[in-house]
């Protein structure tokens, strides 16, 4: 149960930076009969995850003018054309198929038709377009607070700085899907069509398929192994509904010679099949315009030798490989991640929450460094996005909840750290109230794994075990056991504190097993201290005995902690004898044990009287 390892490092990074999306994608969308291509539509990604594609990491470096920061809100690049000559685009390439005199405009999140200005004339632009230039556009806004803890990014005059690139040789709906997949390691392609028309596409605004040939081909050109497999394995199972002369003489088949492989497999398959009469005839007919020299015909020359090689060599027709979606194992809670992953890409909108922490403790055990952790609020299931959003969680905290495993940064002076309202100061998400149970670190574990369901656990201080810098344990950071394992509880993420206690329990050994069952924490969870209690009371030996005596005696009432685990040993002391008492004496009923009973052979109080047991 695993994110891809990119996607969870740009999660974890998101929750102290406040920023996830920081790249933004314009992409076109329509193609008129005359073959000009427009209508570009924004998309936005994380570019963390994009350095893991080779294109995009080359494109959005310090060398090219994508690479260079700019402002998210603002509008189309003025020195990009709102159109351009897209004759060499595939069939099959997601574009939309509109007709020459629609008007043309850049499609904006937030803008009506009544916010374009009149048309104008420029040399970038030409004459009849709407200007795309607004004062101020509310892509990155969002509207609504999430809970009375919760802050929501909303439009300001501060700029959301990124990086912009406009490209021209993919289409908005393939990179829709291409980014979508880079996230999520997931892709959907539309059902094959004939040449000429577009790929058939689901009116639900959550269907992002595309064409599988335009997959491929940005799959090959941007260097995605993965995605082209994918792609090269649909085309495969879903050839055979397509026309098989019209692929053999597409420029898409010209282009790859493994896609010609599996045509001529298809077209052998067709020949020997219930239409192979008019199969005959229409590759008859391809071969007569070829051999005339017919202006018309369109099978390349390696095209025509293949087939020429399978007619003389002979055929036999090949069985169908059905399309067999890639198994992957994701966190149970994936849906409520992927639905707003899905969203981000078109509304540039992820990071909509904020919660507040304490980060350290002075030397006077005061709670220092209040600091904030972004999250995304549709992401997190709706249990846990109450119990989060409750008033109970900026009440003061008990003195319990930070004990020496806390995972606060212990014994600092109050003065010699600034206060932190973030690691950066200009996210647009308003402050809101300090959560006051559960440290800085600690939050920021238990949101990473609700993404992810990853945690890592840091020593125990009972361990005696140098506590490492939390980057030093793992690249996405740990926590304590016993501090996720509170706060799990609180915020109803039950897995995680069902992780934390079964760590907890591989880290008590025979060395600490005293000092966690008189510790607070042991003591404030009745039931994670009778399971520790059952522990101590399986391995007893005198030394244990001395150590439990040695508190019972010097038990003042200072330590309530102590005392519960005093009563609660003594108690099982009382039930352990009577469990093993088997009878008693019937003058005064005094009990013995099954030892007693064969050593004795009288009762000891009652001397001289026969022994006369009144069994129970």
């Amino acid at each position: 149960m695993s994110l891809p390892q990119a996607l969870g490092e740009a999660l974890f990074d998101s929750l102290s930076t406040g920023t996830f999306v920081d790249v933004k994608f314009y992409a076109f969308s329509q193609r008129t009969p005359s073959g000009r291509v427009r209508c570009p539509k924004s998309l936005y990604a994380n570019s963390h995850i994009l350095q893991t594609v080779p294109y995009f990491r080359s494109l959005l470096s310090d060398g090219f003018s994508e690479g260079k920061l700019k402002d998210l809100r603002s509008p189309f690049p003025l020195d990009q054309p709102l159109e351009w000559d897209g004759h060499n685009c595939l069939d099959d390439s997601d574009l939309e198929e509109i007709e020459d005199n629609e008007n043309l405009r850049v499609e904006i999140p937030g803008v009506t038709s009544d916010n374009l200005r009149s048309p104008l004339k420029s040399p970038v632009f030409g004459s009849g377009f709407c200007s795309p230039f607004l004062p101020q556009i509310p892509e990155l806004g969002s509207t609504g607070a999430v809970s009375s803890i919760c802050g929501t990014r909303s439009v300001g005059s501060d700029t959301h700085l990124g990086r912009v690139a406009v490209l021209r040789d993919i289409s908005f709906v393939t990179l829709r899907a291409v980014l979508f997949f880079l996230y999520t390691g997931e892709i959907t392609f539309a059902h094959p069509s004939a040449v000429g028309n577009r790929a058939q596409k689901s009116a639900d605004a959550r269907d992002f398929s595309a064409s599988a040939k335009s997959i491929y081909l940005t799959a090959d050109k941007y260097d995605i192994p993965e995605l082209k497999t994918l792609a090269l394995k649909w085309i495969r199972a879903t050839i055979h509904t397509c026309d098989i002369m019209q692929e053999l003489a597409s420029d898409f088949t010209a282009t790859f010679p493994e896609i010609r492989e599996i045509c001529l497999e298809q077209l052998a398959s067709a020949l020997c099949g219930a239409d192979r009469a008019n199969v005959t005839k229409n590759l008859m007919s391809a071969i007569r315009s070829s051999v005339r020299g017919d202006p018309d015909s369109t099978i390349d020359p390696e095209t025509r030798g293949a087939i020429f090689d399978m007619l003389t060599n002979g055929y036999t027709p090949t069985s169908r490989i059905p399309y067999a979606a890639p198994t992957q194992s994701r966190p149970p809670d994936w849906s409520y991640l992927r639905e707003a992953l899905r969203k981000s890409l078109i509304s540039g909108k992820f990071l909509d929450g904020q919660i507040r922490a304490y980060r350290g403790r002075s030397k006077a055990k005061k709670l220092t460094r209040p600091s904030s952790i972004y999250f995304s609020t549709a992401s997190i299931p709706p249990v846990t996005m109450s119990a989060i959003g409750h008033e109970s969680m900026t009440r003061p905290p008990s003195e319990h909840e930070y004990d020496s495993d806390s995972d606060l940064e212990g014994g600092e002076d109050e003065e010699s750290k600034p206060y932190e309202v973030g690691v950066f100061r200009k996210v647009n998400i308003p402050p809101v109230a300090i959560m006051k149970y559960g440290s800085w670190n600690t939050w920021r574990a238990t949101l990473y794994f609700v993404y992810s369901h990853k945690v890592s656990f840091a020593p125990i201080r009972s361990q005696n075990v140098t506590r490492l810098d939390s980057s030093e344990l793992l690249p996405l950071g740990s926590c304590s056991p016993k501090s996720a394992f509170m706060l799990a509880e609180k915020t109803a993420v039950w897995r995680l504190r069902d992780q934390a206690r079964e760590d907890l329990f591989k880290k008590i050994t025979k060395e600490n097993i005293m000092t966690e069952y008189f510790s607070k924490f042991a003591n404030s969870h009745p039931s994670l201290l009778c399971a520790i209690n059952d522990i101590v009371r399986k391995t007893r030996n005198a030394e244990t005995d001395a150590i439990i005596r040695k508190k019972f005696v010097g038990s003042t009432g200072d330590d309530p902690h102590v005392s519960a685990a005093l009563e609660l040993f003594l108690q099982n002391m009382i039930d352990e004898n009577n469990r093993r008492i088997i009878g008693r004496c019937s003058n005064c009923l005094r009990g013995y044990t099954a030892l007693q009973q064969a050593k004795e052979g009288r009762c000891n109080i009652c001397v001289g009287e026969p022994r006369n047991f009144r069994y129970f």
